[in-house]
C-alpha cells in the first residue's frame, strides 16, 4: 500500500483506493512493480549537468550536487516511499546481522490472498519488523503502538517515520495511558501465604437474590483505599496496577467501584507478571480496610474502544492484504512466550463475520517464529521460520456469531499458541535455553555441521522432548551435569567444537606444535588487526555513543516494564537508531575534515570509497574474532594438557548420557521429527544419532565386522565387541593409565560402534556365548540389554540380575591379552 500522488492509477494497476480517517488515499499495488520507469530524462539531466559544469570550470563539488539533485528527483518520482524505506531498512538489518536465515517464506510471497501474521516471540522490539519486511516481499501492515506513532521531537522519531511509511496501523494500548491514581491501596494479605477463596461482594449477594436459584455469581475481591478517588478515576473495566513493593507489576481488573476508597476486582484477583496469583485476603463490601494492609502505590490502567482499530484492519484483509501482528503486546527479553492476546483471534473471527464465507475461505493464519542468537549483539544471527498456514474453521466463526465469542476466540487462540510453539524455541529461563543448544551439540555427530535452521530444529526438538520430562530426577542430573561442563568452557574460553574435534588424547598435538600453531595464530591476528584497527578508530565515536545510549535505554525500560527483566530487547533497536544518525554525520564530518587537512581530490576518494574500508573492517572482525577462540584451546595444550584431557574425558561421557537418555526417554521420535522439518531428510539425518538398540548412525545399511577387546570397567573385566563398518577401522582403545601393573583401557562407550559383553561364568555359556552372532547379524527377537547402556556399573548390575549363571570374572595376564599386545594385568 502506497500514497497515491495523482488521481489517475499507474498502467496496468488495478485502482483499489480507500479514504482513510485523516483524508489521504491509499491504493493497494505490488511494492516491486513491473511498470515501466518514467521521467529518464533526468537521468540523461544529471550526466549532462555534471559534465557541462565541469567544462566550464566549475568547482567539482557544485557539478557533483547538481548531478545528485537529478537523481535524487528521479529516484522520488519512480520509487515509492515504502520501497525506498524497506530498502533501506533491508540494508540495516544486513549490516547488523551476520546471518539472516529464512524458511518458508517462499511460498506465502507467490500468494496474493489475505494473510495474518502472527510474529513470536517479541524478542527485539523495532528489529522484528525490520525483520519481517526483510524476508517477506508482499506489503506488510503491522499493527504498532500509537505511542511510537507520535513525534516527540527526539530519536525515537525516526521509529514514528518508518512506521508511517510502511502504513502500520496505530493502536493505542492501555498501558500506554496509564497514570499514577491518588493516594494508596490497600493489599490485605494472609498471615500464612496462602491464597483465600474470594467471596461474593454485596452486589452478587443482591444479584443472587434477584435470580434464579442455583446460578453461578460472579466472585470479586475487595479493595480498599487511602486518600483515593476512585469514583472519580477509576471505572468499570480498567485495571488496577501495583506500582512498588515486592509484588510490583501485578494487575487486575475492576468489576465494579463501590466508593471512593473501595472497589471490587473480578476474580482470580491480582495476578503477577508470570501468571503466578498474589496471596490476598477478601473481605466482603463495605467492610474496614484490614490493619495489617500495606498501603503501596498504584495505577490506573483505563480501558479503551478499539472498534476503529479493528475496523481497518478487517477492510485491509478484505482487500487481500497482509497484516502483521505480535500477539505478546509489547516485546521483552525473557527465554519463553508471553501469554497470547486474544486479539489476533478477534481479527480473525471478526473479519469472517463481517464479510462472510468469501473472506474465509481465502484468509490465513500463519505462524512466523523470530529465532535469534544473541539478537541484541552486533554481527549476530537471526533464523526466521514461517509457518504452515490454516485457516479459520467454519465453525468457530459460526459460533463468534452466535453470541460465544469468549469460546470461538479461546477455541482460535489455541490453534494458534500451537501453531507459535512449533516455529520457536521456547525454554523457562536462559540458562535452560543454553542447556538446550549444548544438548544439541553433544547428540549431533562431531564432525556433522549444520546449518542454522537445523540447528533451531534440533534446538526446540529438544525443548519440546525436554518439556514432558523436566521433573524427572534423572533429567535434572544430566541438566545439572551439562550446565557444569557448560561453565567449565566459559571459564576456559574454549568452544565446545574445539573440544569435540580434539579427539583422544594421543590424536592431540604435543606442546611444541601448539606452541608453533599459537605462533603462526597470533601473526594472522596481527594481520587481521591492521585491517581492523582503521575502521574501528573511524567508528570508535559511534560505538561508545550506541553503547552509552542503549544502556540507558534499557535501564528504563526495565524500570517502565512489569515483564522485561534485563532490558535487553531494547538494546539492538537503540544501536541501530543511534547508527542511523551518527554514521552520516561521522562521514562528512571526516571528508570534510579531509578536504580542509589535504585536497579535494583525497576528500572525494574518502567520501565515496571509505565505506568499503568499513565493510572490510567489518569482515576482519568476525575473523579476528574467530581467530582469537582458538587461543584458549592452544594455551591448554601447552600449559594444562590435563585439564584438556579431563574435558574431552567429560564430553564423552556427557555425550554418552545424553544419547542414552533420549533413547531411553524417547525423545529420539520427537526430535528426528523436528529436524525432518527443516529439510534435514534425505543424507542430512545421518549425523543425528539413532539410539535404539543396536545403537547406529541414522539411516545407515551397511556390512559390519566385530572384534574382541577386553577392557576394565567399575573394577570388573568385560569383552567389547568392535563393530567395524565397510572395512573403516573401528574406534581405538586408548591407554589412559597404568598403575599397580593394571592397565585400564579407555574406549569411547558412547561410539554407536561399541557392544559391551559380560563373560559367561562357565566354560560351556563361554563357548555358546562366542559361538552367538555378533550384534551386527542378530535376529530381531534377540535381547539386547548388554548394549551400550551396560556402560554404568548400575546398568550392569541390573544386567547381572536378569541373566542366569552369568557374571562378570576377572582375568589374568597369563590367561588374555590384547590384540595389540598390551597385557590385562589382575583387577
Amino acid at each position: 500500500c502506497g500514497t497515491t500522488r495523482s488521481g489517475s492509477a499507474r498502467a496496468g494497476v488495478r485502482d483499489d483506493s480507500r479514504a482513510r480517517p485523516d483524508g489521504r488515499h491509499l491504493t493497494c499495488r505490488p511494492l516491486f512493480s513491473d511498470a515501466p520507469t518514467m521521467f529518464g530524462w533526468l537521468l540523461w539531466a544529471a550526466v549532462g549537468s555534471t559534465a557541462t559544469l565541469n567544462a566550464y570550470g566549475w568547482p567539482p563539488i557544485v557539478s557533483t550536487l547538481a548531478g545528485s539533485c537529478f537523481c535524487l528527483a528521479w529516484i522520488v518520482l519512480n520509487v515509492s516511499t515504502q520501497q525506498l524505506v524497506r530498502s533501506f531498512l533491508g540494508g540495516c538489518t544486513d549490516i547488523f546481522f551476520r546471518q539472516i536465515v529464512v524458511v518458508g517464506a517462499h511460498k506465502l510471497n507467490e500468494t496474493d490472498g489475505p494473510l495474518l501474521l502472527c510474529i513470536a516471540p517479541h524478542s527485539n522490539q523495532f528489529i522484528d519488523p525490520m525483520i519481517v519486511l526483510k524476508t517477506f516481499r508482499r506489503p506488510i501492515g503491522f499493527l504498532c503502538a500509537a505511542k511510537s506513532m507520535r513525534y516527540k521531537r527526539d530519536l525515537g522519531d525516526l521509529v514514528a517515520f518508518f512506521a508511517r511509511a510502511v502504513e502500520a496501523v496505530p493502536v493505542e494500548r492501555p498501558q500506554d495511558l496509564a497514570f499514577r491514581g491518588d493516594g494508596k491501596v490497600v493489599v490485605p494479605r494472609d498471615d500464612d501465604g496462602s491464597e483465600s477463596d474470594p467471596v461474593p461482594s454485596r452486589r452478587d449477594d443482591d444479584d443472587g437474590a434477584a435470580s434464579s436459584g442455583g446460578a453461578q455469581r460472579t466472585k470479586r475481591y475487595v479493595v480498599h483505599g487511602r486518600g483515593t478517588a476512585f469514583a472519580r478515576q477509576a471505572a468499570k473495566g480498567a485495571q488496577l496496577l501495583i506500582a512498588e513493593g515486592r509484588d510490583k507489576g501485578a494487575v487486575a481488573r475492576i468489576a465494579d467501584v463501590v466508593s471512593d476508597e473501595m472497589l471490587e476486582v473480578s476474580s482470580p484477583g491480582f495476578e503477577r507478571p508470570d501468571g503466578s496469583r498474589l496471596s490476598t485476603t477478601t473481605t466482603t463490601a463495605g467492610g474496614d480496610a484490614p490493619a495489617n494492609g500495606e498501603g503501596l502505590a498504584y495505577k490506573i490502567i483505563p480501558k479503551l474502544d478499539q472498534r476503529q482499530m479493528y475496523a481497518a484492519v478487517y477492510d485491509r484483509l478484505n482487500e487481500s492484504g497482509v497484516v502483521g501482528i505480535f500477539p505478546e503486546g509489547g516485546s521483552h527479553d525473557r527465554a519463553t512466550l508471553l501469554p497470547l492476546k486474544p486479539g489476533i483471534a478477534v481479527m480473525a473471527l471478526g473479519a469472517c463475520e463481517k464479510f462472510g464465507e468469501e473472506l474465509r475461505s481465502k484468509l490465513r493464519i500463519v505462524a512466523v517464529g523470530l529465532n535469534y542468537f544473541s539478537g541484541h549483539r552486533f554481527r549476530s544471527r537471526v533464523f526466521v521460520d514461517y509457518g504452515q498456514p490454516f485457516e479459520v474453521p467454519s465453525e468457530l466463526v459460526e459460533q463468534y456469531a452466535s453470541g460465544d465469542r469468549r469460546g470461538a476466540g479461546d477455541a482460535l487462540m489455541q490453534l494458534t499458541l500451537t501453531a507459535v510453539k512449533a516455529v520457536t524455541v521456547q525454554a523457562p529461563n536462559h540458562e535452560t535455553q543454553e542447556v538446550l543448544y549444548m544438548l544439541r551439540r553433544l547428540y549431533v555427530a562431531d564432525d556433522r555441521k549444520l546449518s542454522l535452521d537445523q540447528k533451531v530444529a534440533i534446538t526446540r526438538g529438544f525443548a519440546s522432548a525436554f518439556e514432558g520430562d523436566k521433573d524427572r530426577a534423572e533429567v535434572k542430573a544430566l541438566l545439572a551435569r551439562v550446565a557444569a561442563y557448560n561453565v567449565t568452557l566459559k571459564q576456559w574460553k574454549v568452544h565446545d567444537r574445539r573440544v569435540a574435534l580434539g579427539g583422544a588424547d594421543e590424536s592431540v598435538v604435543d606442546r611444541v606444535d601448539a606452541i608453533a600453531m599459537l605462533s603462526v595464530r597470533c601473526v594472522v591476528l596481527v594481520f587481521y588487526a591492521a585491517a581492523l584497527v582503521p575502521g574501528l578508530l573511524l567508528a570508535s565515536p559511534l560505538l561508545s555513543l550506541a553503547e552509552i545510549i542503549s544502556s540507558r535505554k534499557a535501564k528504563a525500560a526495565v524500570a517502565g516494564s512489569r515483564v522485561k527483566l534485563e532490558g535487553r530487547d531494547v538494546v539492538a533497536t537503540w544501536k541501530v537508531l543511534v547508527a542511523m544518525i551518527v554514521t552520516p554525520v561521522l562521514h562528512f564530518v571526516y571528508t570534510a575534515l579531509i578536504y580542509l587537512r589535504f585536497a579535494y581530490r583525497h576528500a572525494v576518494a574518502y567520501f565515496f570509497f571509505m565505506p568499503f574500508v568499513s565493510a572490510t573492517s567489518i569482515l576482519a572482525s568476525e575473523s579476528f574474532i574467530d581467530v582469537a577462540r582458538s587461543v584458549g584451546p592452544l594455551y591448554m595444550l601447552i600449559f594444562n594438557r590435563e585439564a584438556g584431557a579431563q574435558l574431552r574425558a567429560d564430553r564423552r561421557r556427557l555425550q554418552r548420557d545424553v544419547r542414552d537418555t533420549a533413547q531411553r526417554l524417547g525423545w529420539t521420535d520427537i526430535i528426528h521429527k523436528s529436524a525432518s522439518r527443516a529439510d534435514i531428510a534425505g543424507g542430512g539425518l545421518a549425523g543425528l544419532p539413532d539410539l535404539a538398540p543396536p545403537p547406529s548412525p541414522l539411516g545407515e545399511t551397511t556390512t559390519t565386522t566385530t572384534r574382541s577387546r577386553y577392557v576394565i570397567l567399575g573394577g570388573y573385566v568385560v569383552r567389547a565387541q568392535v563393530s567395524s563398518t565397510d572395512g573403516d577401522d573401528p574406534p581405538r582403545f586408548n591407554l589412559n593409565y597404568a598403575s599397580n601393573e593394571v592397565y585400564v583401557l579407555d574406549v569411547d562407550l558412547g561410539d554407536p560402534r561399541v557392544v559391551l559383553r559380560e563373560e559367561p561364568a562357565s566354560d560351556e555359556e563361554e563357548e555358546e556365548e562366542e559361538n552367538r552372532p555378533s550384534s551386527g547379524s542378530r535376529d530381531d527377537g534377540e535381547d539386547d540389554d548388554d548394549s551400550a547402556a551396560s556402560s554404568s556399573p548400575k546398568a550392569r548390575r541390573r544386567g547381572k540380575r536378569g541373566r542366569r549363571k552369568k557374571r562378570p570374572r576377572l582375568l589374568d595376564a597369563a590367561e588374555e591379552g590384547d590384540d595389540d599386545g598390551v597385557e590385562i594385568g589382575r583387577a
